[in-house]
């Protein structure tokens, strides 16, 4: 009974997200057994309902970004369809940008208004930036001594320097896609953050591919 009710949940959410407004029919849920013997098939009956549009988006919870930088990383026009797979991917930017300044607990909440009147959504997003964690350290493995000199001279953040989230990623990437090691096999990084001094250490690890088996002759 709470998987056919999920079910229902999640295709009437689907359709909510796509912009419009729907309801349940009376005796919407029918379930039959599928051809697969573990499954269900469910068939969930809606009502389609008027187009909803956004309405106006506000920002709550935090200063640090203007209104105008806000709006331009949320992307959300009013008078837009309203389209919630848009407003999550808002959400999800403006959290990156605020860990790419350290605040690596930023949270962006919505909060949205129906309007039946004139059929509009107004959104207001939430915002909780929490604390900001500085770079601390570099650690580097996998490499020879001179090897990691070249790639701690390339590593651009400083000590005390607010921790961009992105940054070691894309500094990877760009290592790999220049070639800068031959018999390079991939990278990856760890970070560790201490959470009472809000520092952040850093390791990067490079693996080499494995030697070929030499042919017997």
């Amino acid at each position: 009974v709470n998987a056919v009710f999920h079910a229902a949940l999640l295709a009437l959410c689907f359709l909510r997200h796509a912009g419009r407004s729907v309801r349940a029919m009376t005796g919407a849920i029918r379930t039959e057994e599928s051809k697969d013997p573990t499954g269900l098939l469910i068939t969930v009956a809606v009502e389609d309902g008027e187009e909803f549009r956004f309405g106006s988006v506000r920002f709550a919870g935090s200063s640090l970004l203007s209104e105008k930088e806000l709006a331009r990383l949320a992307r959300v026009e009013e008078g837009e369809l309203a389209n919630f797979a848009l407003v999550n991917r808002a959400l999800s930017a403006i959290e990156d940008r605020y860990k790419r300044d350290g605040f690596l607990g930023a949270r962006a909440a919505l909060e949205r208004i129906l309007v039946d009147k004139t059929k509009t959504v107004d959104l207001v997003i939430h915002l909780r930036v929490g604390d900001r964690y500085n770079f601390r350290r570099l650690e580097i493995k996998g490499l020879d001594i001179n090897s990691a000199a070249a790639v701690r001279k390339r590593w651009a953040l400083q000590r005390g320097q607010p921790f961009d989230a992105s940054y070691p990623e894309i500094f990877l990437k760009h290592i790999e896609e220049e070639a800068m090691f031959d018999r390079l096999a991939k990278t990856r990084f760890h970070v560790v953050t201490d959470e009472e001094a809000k520092m952040v250490d850093v390791e990067l690890e490079f693996i080499a591919e494995a030697p070929k088996p030499k042919v017997a002759r």
